[in-house]
């Protein structure tokens, strides 16, 4: 082998040594992408947006007064 190991005896994977291999292995990992950062943050800012909304209306209807 490469890395000078013997393939039925040589141990466990050392992982992706490349930043290409480490970025290869979180895409195909990724199942949906309902938990990356960026989807996080969009449901943060609807939930934030709704608030807003919220608080609007029930100033509207006098209630924040």
């Amino acid at each position: 082998m490469r890395n000078g190991r013997c393939r039925f005896h040589g141990g466990k994977s050392t992982g992706p040594l490349t930043t290409e291999g480490i970025e290869r292995i979180l895409i195909a990992r990724m199942k949906h992408g309902r938990h990356s950062g960026e989807a996080v943050a969009f449901r943060r800012r609807i939930a934030e947006l709704n608030r807003e909304a919220r608080a609007v209306m029930a100033f509207l209807r006098g209630e924040g007064v």
